[in-house]
């Protein structure tokens, strides 16, 4: 098994989860197979040994350089042009740094703290899975006639509706007035009209924190938001600014700056994904079928779906889900690892939950099995490459903190300019309509609710009424107040409505699971500011996801003249191809 094979494991689960998905927004071919490793390296002919920088903790060598590029992605291998004393310059300068932070994290023990552990058992636990499963026959591919009758039977998956990436500027009321937060906008459309980028402006004009991306607010699809907010933004026409909209809280200005008309993938366009997701099924198909067909299975304890999502729900993070030997994993932990992979596929899945823990479970078992084989002979060198690198990136962050820790004015700087996004967060008190509904009558169901939204909101008619009306079928509920994350967790389609509504308003019927339902807001509590000291580390944590690079580029200099680090140039000119 490759080095960059090996890594690229680590990622199996998250193609996974998105092959349960819908496609993704530019549905492509992959690329094609990445040349052999070898095959990638300029033809030069230089002395493994050949210094090209030293600091105190040693010469930095061509040979470290080399083994270095080898271990990345083809894609960032070798630039095609620019002057390689510069490139293999900040190679060496990224060997220098990795060996520096890996020397010292292993001298002060973060290699042993619990957060690092929990990544080198995800390492092992992948590589002992994976070297067995290698010894299996390869799976034969699906016929096209497969592959076509699952793309008939999911045809609806490959239509893309129109999509259009908006950007907003948002301005809030000071001390409620309305009127200076609408002509301060009007002053900014105007701006735009006469030329000015409305990225710059969002920049350096909007109260929101989308100000940091120019205001992007990504691509919208039409029914993401409310249906006055589909009718501006999907008649907006490409580079002109929308008239200034006031809600509750402030003054908006939406601009459209591309428009991807609808469109239908056909199935030769759609094959490749096809198959793709095939293959991350089959594959996790047959490891769940090895691990099922070993004692450890039996003496897994794997907490019910339900009892999980209560779990995760109430916040109990010390509640153990799965538990087999010396292992077990928290609620926390499997929390932890669901929105890591929600990250990564840009969207939170109902049923992402059981697919982490199933693959867990599965490779849990095939490690516990296998590390008691005599027989068995595990990758230990791609092992300790892998664990050095996620060991080098635990520990930056570890010295990152460290470094903000001694830039108490850089926190304060972020904290000051978002101040409400560390706020407390807003509560919602809802109450839920709910009645089950069919294929046969499904969309005379929604027809009926859509009817009965503008009497609900008017007063002619409640929740209560309605259910009633329907002999029993329906439910109505009132949920405890909740945060839009406590609310996602309960009922991940009631937060796109819920945080939109104002006192006494009516969400649009949706749908979720078996069934139809209708939100109607209580009473909502405002966000809240909360003092520096108390939110401190969630400001660190996103001031480092903010601006992440700039950061590292800082406190990489830092260290590396702390470490009397330099180049030889004198060496560097000889790798001139």
């Amino acid at each position: 098994m490759t080095f960059l094979r090996f890594a690229a494991l680590l990622a199996l689960f998250a193609l996974f989860a998105a092959a349960c998905g819908g496609p993704p927004d530019d549905a492509r071919a992959p690329d094609a197979a990445a040349p052999d490793a070898a095959a990638m390296r300029m033809d030069l002919d230089v002395d493994p040994a050949l210094v090209l920088a030293e600091d105190r903790n040693g010469p930095v060598t061509w040979a470290d350089v080399d083994a270095f590029v080898l271990a990345l992605g083809p894609a960032r291998r070798w630039p095609a042009d620019g002057d390689p004393r510069a490139w293999f310059g900040e190679l060496a300068r990224r060997v220098a740094l990795e060996r520096l932070l890996a020397d010292e994290a292993v001298l002060v023990g973060a290699d042993q703290e619990a957060a690092f552990l929990g990544r080198a058992r995800q390492i092992q636990r992948v590589a002992y899975s994976e070297a067995h499963l290698a010894e299996q026959p390869p799976l034969a591919p699906p016929s096209d006639d497969d592959l076509r009758a699952r793309y008939d039977q999911q045809r609806e998956r490959f239509e893309r509706p129109e999509r259009r990436r908006v950007a907003n500027i948002f301005k809030r009321f000071v001390d409620g007035d309305r009127e200076a937060a609408r002509a301060a906008l009007e002053r900014v459309r105007q701006q735009v009209i006469d030329g000015a980028s409305f990225e710059q402006l969002a920049r350096t004009t909007s109260d929101s924190e989308t100000r940091h991306r120019g205001g992007d607010l990504g691509f919208v699809v039409p029914g993401q938001h409310t249906a006055e907010l589909d009718d501006l933004l999907f008649g907006l026409e490409a580079g002109v600014p929308s008239r200034v909209v006031l809600t509750r809280d402030g003054a908006h200005l939406f601009y459209v700056s591309i428009v991807l008309e609808a469109r239908a993938l056909r199935f030769d366009d759609a094959r490749p994904l096809l198959l793709q997701e095939w293959r991350a099924s089959a594959h996790l198909e047959r490891l769940r079928a090895a691990a099922d067909s070993l004692d450890e299975a039996d003496a897994a304890v794997t907490a019910p779906p339900d009892a999980i999502q209560d779990a995760l729900r109430q916040g109990r993070r010390d509640a153990v889900v799965f538990a087999l030997g010396d292992f077990q994993l928290t609620a926390g932990q499997l929390m932890e690892q669901i929105e890591q992979l929600a990250r990564q596929l840009g969207r939170r899945d109902p049923g992402l939950a059981a697919r982490v823990l199933d693959e867990l479970r599965s490779r849990e078992i095939l490690y516990q099995h296998l590390r008691d084989q005599p027989s068995f002979a595990p990758p230990t060198d791609e092992i300790e490459q892998v664990r050095r690198r996620q060991l080098v990136d635990h520990y930056a962050s570890i010295k990152l903190e460290a470094w903000l820790d001694r830039r108490p004015e850089r926190v304060q700087m972020h904290y000051d300019a978002n101040t409400m996004r560390f706020a407390a967060p807003p509560r919602l008190q809802l109450t839920r309509f709910a009645v089950p509904f069919t294929d046969a009558d499904g969309a005379a169901r929604m027809a009926q609710l859509e009817a009965a939204v503008p009497a609900l909101d008017a007063g002619a008619q409640t929740l209560e009424n309605l259910a009633a009306s329907l002999d029993g079928a329906a439910a109505v509920a009132t949920l405890p107040a909740l945060t839009p994350r406590q609310l996602a967790m309960r009922d991940p389609g009631a937060v796109r409505f819920a945080t939109l509504l104002q006192p006494g308003e009516h969400s649009p019927p949706y749908r979720t699971g078996e069934q139809l339902a209708v939100l109607r807001l209580d009473a909502r509590e405002e966000p809240a500011p909360l003092p520096l000291a108390r939110v401190r580390d969630a400001v660190v944590e996103d001031l480092i996801a903010q601006q992440s690079t700039a950061l590292f580029a800082e406190l990489a200099d830092t260290l590396l003249a702390e470490a009397d680090f330099r180049l030889r140039e004198e060496n560097l000119a000889q790798l001139t191809p």
